[in-house]
């Protein structure tokens, strides 16, 4: 699994300026990028709240 999430985290830079070039409209990922699935549903949770303790739970 380290493995894994090493080769993840390795790409998340270069995954960023493909996004931020506008070439692709959405990014589809599939289930082992579990990282990047996280991180996306914790951002959501924390713009969503109304306080941080909401954001926390």
């Amino acid at each position: 699994m380290a493995d894994g999430m090493l080769e993840g985290l390795s790409n998340i830079e270069s995954t960023q300026h493909g996004m931020a070039s506008g070439a692709k409209a959405q990014l589809h990922l599939q289930d082992g990028e579990i990282t990047i699935r996280h991180s996306l549903e914790t951002v959501q949770k924390w713009i969503v709240a109304a306080a941080v303790r909401e954001a926390l739970r």
